[in-house]
């Protein structure tokens, strides 16, 4: 491999100030290298950098990234003519073969400018293919990522002899939907609705929110439960001989901060005599504690400088996180609320030898047995709020270093959308290895919400019948095999009107108090 002839590669895409200099040249990942790292840094700001990636084999560049400290844009907002000309002129300079690629999507996106190229086949984009752009509003570069080579198949598809009328499409899609109730989080940064408070609301989905059909076959590419969430059970109160001490309770944390979390170290199997306490503070009502290994022996670091291997990736990456790297590997976290002081997370790190001194390992079950008898000691009403995943399609194979549990909020019988609680089991020794849990103020919350829809199921569903439509796309599936290959399919999204533009949303929503639609952007 003719090294200084990819440097100058690097060198001539990142156009680097006289002032940077060359703090990383690697191939990566190391076992398999397939990429060669460049990285020039400011010296006198290191935030300041440019990364430059290139393909190993083919020297086709694949990333240019460029991280510098924001000036003023002259620029309200440059015409689209004036940045498609420019984003022309990047996609020349970068690609080998840029007229194989045509001009996607161009949008403006808070304060850059993204432009994306892709193959095309019939008039519709082949994902995973060309190239995306970001740039400023002054139409700098701030980012540039090719997709070309990466994970494409090598026949790329061809139109289908007879695609199925979407009329037909629609019809089957609407026969198989059903319109379900949760509660959910809303942002108007991400979604579109009425008024600018973030809350919770009451709202119908459609079930399954996603389908992905073929077009020549109608068959769909996934099983029905595919896009739905995890089948869950109501879970049944431990009983009084599985509760293991009580909560630690406190009426006023501030004056007991260490005598609880003493309690929490106890029953968390916190050995002090191999951690410390590096760091506690009080942040978002919450009170977080870092513990760090005792006399660190970091191996990972051990003589590796920057100086002494002053390009290497390990050694780059030393030099730019400096101990933050060490403290995530080798540290737990605690935190707990400050007003009650209940457990609300927890990160273990496991020793050497809580891993290779025991040969046999616990099982699925006998996992689950301390994890929800873990769950009743640190949650002690988890039977009202919490449901029980169901392993329907466990399957039985090699056995892991670690078992994962998760318990899905519900509250009067209503999921809460993406709020769950997590417990992580060792299987060799039984300790808990993490958990994740939900603050009391939370479910206070939640608890206050109305929780009688106004709008019924079948009105929900009339909405939004009137208003889905599907549409053709391009979609690189993943075979049972592992084989990739395009598939041309339809997807169901509903289309909606914004400021005199036609939008289209493929996750909605319909308030069940008010019958309000809400868009997720996409």
């Amino acid at each position: 491999m003719d090294w200084e002839q990819l440097r100058r590669l690097a060198e001539n895409y990142a156009e680097a100030p006289a002032n940077f200099r060359l703090v990383m040249e690697d191939s990566i990942p190391k076992e398999n290298a397939m990429y060669r790292v460049f990285v020039w840094e400011n010296p006198e700001n290191r935030e300041e950098t440019i990364e430059v990636e290139l393909d190993l084999h083919s020297k086709e560049l694949l990333r240019l990234q460029m991280y510098k400290q924001a000036e003023p844009s002259s620029l309200n907002s440059p015409s689209i003519e004036s940045a498609e000309v420019r984003a022309q002129e990047m996609l020349e300079r970068y690609l080998l073969e840029p007229n194989r690629y045509m001009l996607n999507e161009l949008k403006y996106a808070e304060d850059k400018v993204k432009v994306d190229y892709r193959l095309q086949i019939g008039g519709l984009p082949l994902p995973h293919t060309g190239c995306e752009l970001i740039l400023t509003r002054d139409l700098e570069l701030v980012r540039f990522r090719f997709e070309g080579n990466k994970d494409i198949p090598e026949l790329l598809p061809h139109w289908p002899l007879k695609v199925i009328e979407p009329d037909i499409i629609r019809a089957n899609l609407l026969s198989s939907i059903d319109m379900e109730l949760s509660l959910r989080y809303f942002y108007p940064t991400l979604y579109d609705y009425q008024g600018s408070d973030s809350e919770f609301r009451l709202v119908y989905t459609a079930v399954p929110e996603r389908q992905f059909i073929c077009a020549d076959t109608g068959a769909d590419l996934f099983d029905e439960d595919h896009f739905r969430f995890p089948r869950s059970e109501p879970m049944i109160q431990a009983r009084e001989d599985f509760l293991f001490n009580a909560e630690p309770h406190c009426e006023s944390v501030s004056d007991s901060i260490d005598s609880v979390l003493k309690k929490w170290e106890e029953r968390l199997g916190i050995d002090l005599s191999y951690f410390e306490r590096d760091e506690v503070k009080e942040e978002e009502g919450e009170i977080r504690c870092l513990y760090t290994l005792r006399n660190q022996s970091r191996e990972r670091y051990q003589d590796l400088s920057h100086e002494s291997y002053p390009f290497q990736a390990d050694a780059y990456l030393k030099h730019k996180w400096g101990n933050i790297l060490d403290r995530m590997f080798y540290s737990c976290k605690l935190s707990m609320d400050a007003g009650t002081g209940s457990l609300l997370s927890f990160q273990a790190f496991d020793k050497e030898e809580d891993t290779e001194s025991i040969q046999e390992t616990l099982s699925r079950s006998g996992c689950r047995e301390i994890a929800e008898q873990f769950l009743a000691d640190v949650f002690p009403n988890y039977g009202a709020y919490l449901h029980r995943e169901v392993d329907n399609d466990f399957v039985v194979g090699e056995r892991r270093k670690k078992e994962f549990f998760f318990f899905p909020l519900f509250i009067s019988g209503i999921p809460v959308s993406h709020e769950q609680v997590t417990v992580v089991v060792n299987t060799r020794n039984g300790r808990i290895n993490g958990y994740r849990g939900l603050s009391p103020h939370l479910i206070s919350e939640l608890m206050s919400l109305e929780h009688q829809p106004k709008l019924s199921a079948e009105e929900a569903f009339q909405r939004y019948r009137q208003q889905m439509d599907v549409q053709l796309k391009w979609f690189l599936h993943t075979v049972p095999s592992g084989k990739k290959e395009y598939k041309l399919v339809y997807e169901n999204v509903v289309k909606y009107m914004r400021e005199s533009e036609i939008l289209q949303a493929r996750s909605v929503f319909i308030d069940a108090s008010t019958g309000e639609w809400i868009y997720r952007k996409e």
